[in-house]
């Protein structure tokens, strides 16, 4: 660090900034592992339980999506905290998992009571390319808005 004015000021503005940074970091990491693990367990779940094989062109894009969705992480408003944070990286990972699973959970729920109630045209045996659209969006939904979710419960829980 280079001290570009007297005093201790300038030390105080670093250990801020340092803090948001670190808070932004957690909120990526976080959104990362459970965005990873919600793709991948819902498409594995979906191929092996019904046969319907997403397009990889879809998948490839949804991950691409995925990824330009995170740009916003580097300019929110992250709060310093007051006290020193430690990365505990199983509390980071155990909150992704909890969320991957809830999230998984729900979408297969929902695909599935779709499917069920014979939704017209809608059937994951016969995997009609709307049918694989559906997943497609209804994934990249659920992963956008997992973005704002996430950064709110990172500022209040870690």
């Amino acid at each position: 660090m280079i001290l570009t004015e007297a005093g201790l000021s300038p030390i105080y503005g670093a250990v801020l900034e340092a803090r948001r940074i670190f808070a932004r970091i957690k909120s990526y990491v976080v959104y990362r592992i459970a965005a990873s693990l919600i793709l991948a367990t819902t498409l594995s779940v979906v191929i092996y339980v019904s046969g319907c094989v997403i397009d990889t062109l879809m998948v490839i894009i949804l991950a691409f999506l995925n990824d330009v969705s995170m740009i916003p992480v580097a300019y929110d408003n992250a709060d310093a905290t007051a006290k020193p944070q430690m990365a505990r990286a199983s509390k980071l990972v155990a909150m992704s998992v909890y969320y991957a699973i809830f999230h998984t959970g729900f979408a297969l729920i929902f695909y599935y009571e779709i499917g069920n109630n014979k939704l017209e045209g809608f059937d994951t045996n016969t995997c009609a390319p709307g049918v694989q659209g559906f997943i497609w969006l209804h994934l990249f939904i659920a992963t956008e808005l997992m973005v704002s979710i996430l950064q709110i419960n990172c500022m209040l829980l870690l």
